[in-house]
């Protein structure tokens, strides 16, 4: 029976599941430790805790990391150099070595500046000297990708460097964010591309000659050779897997779902068995992205993240990550704990050294001048109390609700009288949770049963939550989507079709729709034949959305604006 083995890579853990690849059902897991300077380490330690059986049916390895998204927040991608063609962007961008060309489109994609061959080649020669990896981003660029390519053609002659169109990644408008894609897309390249590798050094090691699928930020899979192209696609992997696992295990429909990890709890909204995807793109590390992703709210307060004394006194949880005491035993440096470490001093969790944390709660203790007795149900209820804010917060997003609770005195207060013993003030707020809540992480089970119950909310921690990431690789499908847009021409006279490569001028509107639909067809069928899947007609949804604006004072007179066709698939992997 072949199998398919999940792997997720996080910032704390490695973990690895094996489901059946007809019945979907778990048959094997394990963890270990993420090794962050050499990932081939903790990998193979993840894959040692898996029955050899096991690793010898494996016929598809699908993984899930949160490795891009910590490059981009700690700003270790690689050194990338922008080319800009025809503007700057207005705000500032993730890369010190930009250059301008010459060259011009309008908002049409007609070009209305020529570009300048000699000035492109002394741009690249000059750049290459100076970074790993190249971005081109052109002005209106998304309605014709023509002088993004011409520049690419012309830096992959020069140089051996990666280089990486703007257009290629996103059709989205916004020559800003579509320029932050790109070079950071750009940056990620190095990280991604070791990270394959040393996943496939761990597998041959193991025997395992599958193929590899990466979970993109969405949710769905791609190859790795597409994640080679597309690292900016990988930013939110790690969170959209933990959406798959939790559904998975629990079959639910509606629900919030909470995963906390070692560095982040990720809070998701799961409605008719979908988490909506973030109509802005995905925001890392203050850059917003047009990377399609789904929508979750990140909060830095995880089982790893530091508990320490602020100046004003006040106990604070995160978001800084560190090494548990009781696993690193260093007592020498700064005073602080971890959530960690609160529960192998109670005895919730037993895997290191709880002596290490006892005598660290006793110094945290001198320091605030009461008893470690007095000092351990504080330092709980402050981690609780971050939790809470995460949940309550999330769901204020997901409501639309602009306000942020970590400065509203009134919340605040209301999350005050939760921890007191009077709770009906609280429990007749509006913080009722009106979903059942999904918990799925290591530290959950220790921490989600008050947390729900403050929260007024039922919980469910499902059988192998602990490692929910990995089961959400291994169950994740492949999909496609790709879209062209109709417009009138600017005479009137026809129409315009701006496809993902190309515009075509057409005189009838139904020959420009047929256009569409066949060519975003064609596009479907090759990149899932890229993925070893074949597609038929039948596979694929086609959504058109018109668009019209009316003007009153004609007689509600509506005027045709544009038409988006949309077309999508989803498959699953082909074992």
């Amino acid at each position: 029976m072949p199998y398919i083995l999940g792997i997720d890579t996080g910032g704390t853990n490695t973990d690895c599941a094996v489901i059946d690849s007809e019945t979907r059902e778990l048959i094997g897991s394990s963890k270990a430790f993420t090794t962050p300077e050499h990932l081939e380490i903790g990998i193979s330690n993840a894959l040692d805790g898996l029955p050899g059986y096991l690793l010898a049916e494996t016929a598809l390895v699908c993984l899930s990391t949160t490795l891009a998204t910590n490059a981009i927040v700690e700003g270790k991608g690689c050194a990338t150099g922008i080319l800009l063609i025809g503007r700057e962007p207005d705000q500032m961008l993730p890369s010190e070595h930009c250059c301008l060309l010459r060259g011009k489109l309008d908002i049409r994609g007609r070009e209305r500046t020529t570009m300048s061959e000699p000035e492109i080649v002394a741009a690249v020669n000059d750049m290459k000297t100076k970074v790993e990896a190249i971005a081109i981003s052109g002005f209106a660029s998304v309605r014709n990708p023509v002088q993004e390519q011409k520049v690419k053609s012309i830096v992959e002659r020069e140089s051996s460097l990666p280089v990486f169109c703007a257009h290629e990644l996103t059709s989205s408008l916004g020559f800003w964010e579509r320029t932050v894609t790109a070079a950071l897309n750009a940056s990620l390249v190095k990280i991604i591309h070791d990270f394959i590798a040393e996943t496939r050094n761990s597998l041959t090691a193991k025997g395992i000659s599958a193929p590899i699928m990466i979970v993109r930020s969405d949710g769905t899979l791609m190859t790795e050779n597409v994640a080679r192209e597309r690292p900016i696609d990988t930013i939110l992997s790690g969170p959209a897997a933990s959406i798959l696992g939790a559904r998975h295990l629990t079959h639910m429909d509606d629900a919030i779902i909470l995963d906390m990890g070692g560095t982040t709890t990720d809070i998701a909204d799961l409605n008719n068995g979908k988490v909506k995807l973030n109509p802005n793109g995905a925001k890392v590390g203050g850059w917003l992205t047009r990377c399609k992703a789904v929508d979750v709210s990140t909060h830095g307060i995880g089982g790893d993240s530091r508990i320490f004394i602020a100046p004003d006194g006040e106990i604070q949880v995160g978001p800084e990550r560190v090494i548990p005491i009781c696993l690193s035993h260093d007592l020498n440096g700064d005073i602080y704990l971890t959530p960690t470490d609160l529960l192998h001093i109670t005895g919730a969790f037993s895997l290191w050294d709880r002596e290490a944390s006892l005598k660290a709660l006793d110094r945290f203790a001198g320091i605030l001048d009461i008893s470690t007795g007095e000092a351990l149900p504080l330092l709980f209820t402050a981690v609780k109390k971050r939790i809470c804010l995460a949940c309550i917060q999330a769901t204020a997003d997901f409501e639309g609700n602009d306000f942020d609770l970590n400065n509203d005195p009134a919340s605040l207060y209301l999350l005050e009288k939760a921890f007191s013993n009077d709770k009906r003030e609280f429990l007749h707020s509006s913080f009722y949770m009106q979903k059942p809540i999904i918990a799925v992480g290591a530290p959950v089970s220790a921490w989600m049963p008050e947390i729900a119950g403050i929260l007024h909310g039922d919980l469910i921690i499902p059988e192998h939550a602990e490692v929910a990431n990995a089961i959400g690789a291994a169950v994740a499908n492949f999909s496609e989507t790709a879209s062209a847009l109709i417009r009138p021409d600017e005479n009137a006279s026809g129409y315009i079709l701006f496809l993902p490569n190309n515009r075509h001028q057409f005189r009838e509107y139904e020959d420009a729709l047929i256009f569409a639909r066949s060519k975003l067809s064609s596009l479907l069928t090759h990149k899932m034949d890229a993925y070893g899947i074949t597609v038929t007609s039948d596979d694929i949804d086609f959504e058109e959305q018109e668009v019209y604006n009316t003007i009153f004072s004609a007689g509600n007179k509506k005027i045709y604006v544009e038409t988006t066709i949309t077309a999508s698939t989803v498959k699953p992997p082909q074992i």
